[in-house]
């Protein structure tokens, strides 16, 4: 073998390299000298020092590539799937997401009655796309290499973003702030269940405890007294129903899809294929109203809601979604109402109660219920 391939050339999944050329062995398990140790583990280098290039976006990993660029062997993901032993990277990265998507309800208060709500729609879809179109771009990784996954993701974008959206937007103007907080609970349920049926989620006696727990929380904290579910709420309930079941669906079937592509690229064709629906909507329904008598921090607040409380949250969920299962996911969507009412007493002024605390134990119990009871699909991960 030439000397510049013997520096650096990629085994198949679950081997060892010995960079330098000296010897090459296979093993079962990577032995401490390299660096492997349980619960950590660390990146091979090159003989020159470079770490491996992962670029799990791209679809595939450049395996220490031979000095000079005269060669670049790659392995695709499918070869170099692996454990990730740090399990609290993506619940971070899922507390981020309800910490965004929790500060929307208070901002929209202050856009909503300037805007109309479709137009909002609109800019968060648009705005969003436009910037991961953009990061996209400035990257050189915006096409997909298989042809049949841009029609999936069109699918994916139909129950994760405009279903999503406009059923949330136009249930919520017609019923009760208090019911829609309610159904919300149903978010968890319909997506283990969907994900039961796809076989993408394996249901485990504590992920359905773990749920129970964290809904009954919510329902604590939102008092089903002050809901009404009348005759004049019918319609507007059964939005926010198919709303819940949408997002539901979203969660329970992309896991595959974007763990594939990569989170930013999937999120990329999933907000371009949304604003093909949501832009012209949102264009029409800003027509009723005085553009040019929107005040500046109204447009401001309307870029933080598409870049934070959009953008954020959605490529988070994604990256998030590609390490653990999508009942873990679904189950963060109870902390929500919790960080609403935390960010209620910061500014707004209102008081904590004796029920939030018993409120809050019972949702952080089903939380952590539900993400300790983890098995192989919720740690595999291809990078």
């Amino acid at each position: 073998m030439p000397a510049d391939e013997r520096k650096g050339f990629a085994f198949p999944a679950g081997s060892i390299q010995f960079v330098g050329g000296s010897a090459s062995r296979w093993a079962a398990e990577p032995p401490k000298s390299l660096g492997f140790r349980a619960g950590k583990a660390k990146p091979f280098r090159s003989s020159g020092g470079t770490a491996a290039n992962l670029t799990a976006d791209a679809g595939t990993q450049n395996i220490w590539p031979p000095k000079g660029g005269t060669q670049n062997k790659t392995q695709t993901l499918a070869d170099t799937s692996h454990t990730v032993p740090r399990y609290e990277h993506p619940v971070i990265a899922l507390l981020l997401v309800q910490s965004f998507f929790g500060s929307l309800p208070v901002i929209a208060k202050v856009v909503l009655p300037v805007l109309p709500p479709m137009s909002l729609v609109g800019f968060r879809v648009g705005i969003t796309a436009l910037v991961l179109f953009a990061f996209q771009l400035h990257r050189g990784r915006l096409w997909l290499r298989d042809r049949s996954d841009y029609l999936r993701l069109a699918v994916l974008s139909l129950f994760g973003v405009v279903f999503n959206q406009l059923l949330f937007i136009g249930g919520l103007s017609r019923t009760k702030a208090s019911n829609t907080s309610l159904l919300a609970v149903t978010i968890p349920i319909f997506t283990l269940i969907v994900a039961a049926i796809a076989g993408s989620e394996r249901i485990a006696r504590t992920k359905i405890i773990g749920i129970a727990l964290a809904a009954a929380g919510i329902i604590l904290l939102i008092d089903p007294r002050a809901a009404s579910f009348s005759s004049e709420t019918t319609i507007g309930d059964m939005m926010i129903i198919a709303n819940s079941l949408s997002y539901g669906i979203y969660v329970a079937t992309s896991k595959e899809l974007i763990t594939r592509n990569g989170a930013f690229r999937s999120m990329m064709w999933v907000f371009i294929f949304a604003s093909v629906i949501c832009v012209p909507i949102g264009l029409t329904s800003l027509s009723s109203i005085d553009v040019s008598a929107v005040p500046t921090n109204v447009w401001l607040l309307v870029l933080y809601i598409a870049v934070f409380a959009t953008a954020a949250p959605y490529l988070l969920n994604a990256w998030a979604l590609a390490r653990v299962s999508p009942a873990t996911v679904a189950v963060f969507v109870y902390l929500q109402p919790l960080i609403g009412f935390i960010l209620a007493v910061i500014f707004l002024g209102e008081k904590l109660d004796f029920r939030f605390i018993i409120a809050a134990l019972l949702v952080f119990a089903g939380v952590f219920m539900t993400t300790r009871n983890r098995n192989a699909t919720d740690v595999q991960v291809t990078e």
